[in-house]
C-alpha cells in the first residue's frame, strides 16, 4: 500500500510535469519582433474572394493612402494572462470591406465568414455583420518566429475593441479571405422531368426542367442561352479549383454547346450542389440540385438574381418568361 507522503511526491511531479508542459506549449507558439516599416507603396495587406483579390499598401494601412486614419486603444492580454492595454494606429476593417466591395465588383453579405488567418497557421473566423467600428486593421511590422520556424515577416494584425481580449486580435497577418459557401440546399424528396413547356418573350424554347418538390428547375447554362439575345442576358463561368459558379448580369453569353438539348431522366441523380453560386457578385442563397453533372437552378431564383418576370399560363401549362425584349 502507498504510503501518503509517496502519493504526495508523485502528486507534485505530476503537477510539474504539466506545468512544464503548459510552458512548453506556450514557448512554441509564434513569436514576434519589431522590423522596419516597408516602403508606402509596399503591398502589406490583401482581401480575397471568389478567386479575386485586392491589395493595399502600407500606405493604404497607415491611414495615409485611400482610407481615413483610426487610434484606438485596446485590451490585450500580456504574456502572463493579464489584461493589459495598448494604443494601435490603423484604418477600419468596414472601410477596407466597402473599398474590396467596389474593387473586386462584389457585394458581401452579412453572414460571410472573414477568415483570419496567421502566418503560422493561426486562423480566427467572423462574419462580416459583426465588423463595426471597433474592428480595426493596424500597422504592426514584426519578424514571425517559433523554436522551429522563421515565417514571413507581417506588417499587419486586426484588433477590436473590448472590456476583454482577443476574439478578433488577430496578429501577424498578410490577407484575409470570405470564402463563398454553396448554398444550403436540403435533399430533394421528388424528382421528375418537368411536363411544363417554356417561353421566352413569346418564343419557345426546348430544353430539359426538372420538377423537384413542386418547383421547377432549369440548367443555368440552358436560360443564359435563351436570353443571350436580350435585355436579360448574363454570362456564366465556373472554377473548377474553388467549385464557384458564377454569372454576370449584361455580359455576353459564351455557349460551350451543350445547351438546349433533350436529355434522358437523370432524375435519381439529384443531388444538392457542393457548387457555391455568385450571381452579379452576390453570393447566391438560392437551392441548386446538381443533375448529371449540371447546376440547376429554380427558375423563380434566376429571374429575381437577372432581372427578368416569370409567369405561369395554366391553360397550356406553360412557363412564360418576359425580358422586354
Amino acid at each position: 500500500m502507498m504510503k501518503k507522503s509517496s502519493k504526495a511526491v508523485i502528486c507534485i511531479i505530476l503537477i510539474l510535469t504539466l506545468i512544464l508542459a503548459v510552458s512548453a506549449m506556450a514557448m512554441a507558439k509564434t513569436s514576434s519582433e519589431p522590423v522596419a516599416a516597408p516602403a508606402a507603396d509596399t503591398v502589406v495587406f490583401t482581401l480575397s474572394h471568389a478567386g479575386k483579390t485586392a491589395e493595399y499598401t502600407w500606405a493604404d494601412i497607415k491611414g495615409e493612402g485611400r482610407f481615413t486614419a483610426h487610434t484606438a486603444t485596446y485590451a490585450a492580454k500580456n504574456a502572463i494572462g493579464e489584461q493589459d492595454e495598448e494604443d494601435w494606429s490603423g484604418v477600419l476593417l468596414k472601410d477596407i470591406l466597402a473599398d474590396a466591395e467596389k474593387q473586386l465588383g462584389l457585394s458581401f453579405d452579412g453572414s460571410q465568414y472573414i477568415k483570419a488567418v496567421a502566418v503560422d497557421g493561426y486562423m480566427v473566423a467572423f462574419t462580416v455583420a459583426e465588423v463595426d467600428d471597433s474592428y480595426m486593421v493596424a500597422a504592426d511590422p514584426v519578424r514571425n518566429f517559433d523554436d522551429e520556424n522563421t515565417y514571413a515577416n507581417s506588417y499587419v494584425r486586426i484588433l477590436r475593441e473590448a472590456e476583454t481580449s482577443n476574439i478578433a486580435n488577430i496578429r501577424c497577418l498578410t490577407g484575409i479571405d470570405l470564402p463563398v459557401s454553396a448554398a444550403a440546399t436540403p435533399q430533394a424528396q421528388k424528382v421528375q422531368l418537368s411536363s411544363q413547356k417554356l417561353k421566352v418573350n413569346g418564343q419557345a424554347v426546348a430544353c430539359a426542367a426538372y420538377n423537384i418538390d413542386g418547383a421547377n428547375y432549369f440548367m443555368l447554362r440552358d436560360i443564359a442561352y435563351a436570353l443571350k439575345d436580350s435585355k436579360a442576358c448574363f454570362s456564366v463561368d465556373y472554377d473548377e479549383q474553388l467549385g464557384l459558379v458564377t454569372a454576370q448580369s449584361g455580359e455576353d453569353y459564351i455557349a460551350n454547346g451543350n445547351e438546349h438539348k433533350q436529355q434522358e431522366d437523370s432524375s435519381a441523380a439529384c443531388v444538392p450542389s457542393t457548387h457555391a453560386a455568385l450571381f452579379n457578385g452576390k453570393a447566391s442563397t438560392a437551392p441548386c440540385y446538381n443533375i448529371g453533372g449540371s447546376n440547376y437552378f429554380q427558375l423563380r431564383a434566376l429571374g429575381e438574381a437577372f432581372g427578368f418576370s416569370v409567369d405561369y399560363d395554366a391553360s397550356s401549362s406553360t412557363m412564360l418568361v418576359t425580358t422586354n425584349e
